[in-house]
């Protein structure tokens, strides 16, 4: 069951920012399925959602749920920063590109010159 707690209309940005309370029966649900319900009970598309916090209560089956809801795609893609993981095993790869030295040229031992006999 998702309740509204609060909703703040933010013009410049295009987006409204809205608090909302969810019950769930069992574990804290995954972001998908939270954004999935947020669209249904809000009559938007998911695209247009983005969850910024997830706060559970100790002890009960409810959380509080802050996500901001913009008009377009568009906008959405203006203001918010999307952050890609890096991961671990590309990492390494550029850590170890960068710290390997450069080859180094061997140089050809000098050859003993014998001093002139006069």
């Amino acid at each position: 069951m998702i309740k509204i707690i609060n909703q703040k209309n933010i013009p410049l940005l295009f987006r409204k920012i809205v608090t909302l309370s969810l019950s769930y029966v069992g574990a804290t649900p995954k972001k998908e399925s939270i954004k999935k319900e947020v669209a249904d009970f809000l009559k938007t598309k998911q695209d247009l959602i983005v969850l910024k916090n997830i706060y559970p209560k100790f002890g009960e089956e409810t959380a509080e749920v802050t996500v901001h809801v913009y008009n377009k795609i568009e906008d959405l893609k203006r203001v918010e920063e999307i952050k890609k993981k890096v991961k671990t095993a590309e990492k390494e790869k550029t850590k170890k590109t960068e710290t390997t030295k450069p080859e180094k040229k061997t140089e050809e031992p000098k050859k003993e010159e014998k001093p002139k006999e006069a």
